[in-house]
């Protein structure tokens, strides 16, 4: 960024004057040092950081992120702690003045017809439907619920305030959902959804051992069973878009497990949803995934974190992998090019202790600088962030260009406080030609949108000049 294009005014509102001191201090770096939005950026109006504003009845803002667009339209739904808190939508359109009040804060809000319990991830679902209806768009899969009329299921609500339930595997519904419901108590339930017309949406409930699949826009689940138990099977999920099926990835991070499946589309219940493989062998496998495209040839690919480090696999390679009835999971089975990359946490002068990051607490997948290939969003909620210790950081790695293993930009923020833990959550919303990068900070309260991208040849608008 050119020097005459940086704007050192500080303008801060209301509820940052408090730290005026502080903001000085970082505005005086930042000229100091070849000015930089990523330093002071979220301090100044229409700045490339924007924070939105968390709605009160809201706890812990940021804990989970998830993401709809269609057209010039989209949408960002921000959870608060799972199991007690709401969710809130936020309309980011399709340009740069994202709305940074929520339009609607009711999502698994519970009420006194129905109990809601939100999920420890969310999914986004453009279409939506229930029996003998029209099909709702701008939709969310938000956790486990009840409606008056449907019973019991996993809770949707779309953007017209319309709110019903998906059926749920019998035995699931005795074991986990009827419990939960009749009780009032929560336990963790993960989702996750492939962001196309007609959604795919994956299910994992970790206490269970169990998860579950639907169809593009369907309402009967399929139970996905691996040939063994593992104690943690389920805790997170990724669907992955292939030309003309689906990987479903199912981890079991107390084990170092991530299990494969695959189904055949659109028609996922019609054929069969077989095991194709297990991927581990490793520490903390699986305790993050994120599905997206990385490289030119229009399929999914999976990234999968670890205790240590983040590896990106070609979902092309993986979804030629036949199916198995084989129990062992490990990386050293898999055809050579399957494996795109693996990375560590790296630093420079803002941010840095490695040791203490959380390196790959959330992941995200996104074309942050619109040069058609995508970038692996890593969150380090752990960091120190220009001396403020669990600022948190989000750290970008460009898989597809010259050195797939470096670390090729960071983001922070420039107003970070103690234990702020920015990374925590992660999201890729698509905004015109590129993605922004949406990033939770539950320690503070606070969620922020990056738009601008220290990537070579970043694509950038007004925000970024």
């Amino acid at each position: 960024m050119k020097p005459q294009l940086c704007r050192a005014k500080a303008s801060l509102d209301g509820a940052l004057a408090q730290r005026a001191a502080k903001a000085a201090l970082i505005v005086a770096a930042a000229l100091a040092s070849a000015c930089s939005f990523t330093r002071f950026g979220d301090l100044e109006e229409d700045t490339p950081v924007v924070l939105l504003k968390k709605p009160g009845k809201l706890s812990s803002f940021g804990v989970s992120l998830s993401t709809t667009t269609l057209g010039n339209r989209t949408d960002l739904l921000v959870g608060g702690a799972a199991g007690v808190s709401p969710a809130a939508v936020f309309s980011l359109g399709n340009g740069e003045n994202a709305n940074v009040d929520a339009v609607d804060s009711g999502y698994c809000d519970g009420g006194d017809d129905r109990v809601c319990f939100l999920g420890t991830s969310t999914a986004g679902l453009l279409t939506a439907s229930i029996p003998g209806d029209t099909p709702r768009q701008f939709c969310f899969a938000v956790g486990i619920g009840s409606t008056p009329d449907l019973g019991n299921g996993v809770a949707v609500r779309c953007a017209d305030h319309t709110e019903f339930v998906l059926p749920v595997p019998d035995n699931i519904k005795s074991t986990l959902v009827d419990r939960m419901v009749s009780r009032k108590e929560p336990e963790p339930v993960a989702l996750s959804s492939d962001g196309l017309e007609q959604p795919t949406l994956l299910i994992g409930a970790p206490t269970e051992q169990f998860s579950w699949v639907y169809a593009p826009g369907g309402r009967d689940p399929v139970e996905l069973v691996p040939p063994v138990r593992d104690e943690s099977f389920g805790t997170r999920v990724a669907v992955v878009k292939l030309a003309s099926s689906f990987l479903f990835a199912v981890a079991a991070p107390a084990e170092g497990h991530v299990w494969l499946f695959r189904g055949s589309a659109p028609d996922i219940g019609a054929g069969p949803v077989g095991l194709v493989g297990c991927l581990g062998g490793v520490p903390g496998f699986g305790r993050s995934l994120s599905a997206g495209r990385l490289n030119a040839d229009e399929q999914d690919d999976l990234v999968i974190a670890d205790d240590v480090n983040v590896s990106a696999f070609d979902g092309s390679r993986l979804g030629e992998l036949g199916l198995t009835t084989a129990t062992d999971c490990s990386l050293s089975s898999l055809a050579e090019g399957t494996l795109l990359a693996s990375f560590t946490c790296g630093s420079n002068g803002d941010v840095g202790d490695c040791a203490r990051s959380d390196f790959g607490a959330a992941l995200a997948i996104g074309d942050f600088d619109g040069d058609g290939d995508g970038e692996v969003a890593v969150g380090a909620p752990g960091m120190t962030a220009r001396d403020v210790s669990r600022g948190g950081a989000v750290l970008v790695y460009d898989v597809e260009g010259p050195n797939p293993h470096a670390l090729n930009d960071v983001r922070f923020l420039a107003s970070a406080e103690d234990d702020d833990r920015l990374g925590a959550s992660l999201v890729a919303p698509r905004i015109g030609n590129r993605h922004v990068i949406a990033a939770g900070a539950p320690g503070g309260g606070k969620t922020a949108l990056f738009y601008c991208s220290g990537l070579r040849g970043a694509l950038g608008g007004k925000r970024c000049q």
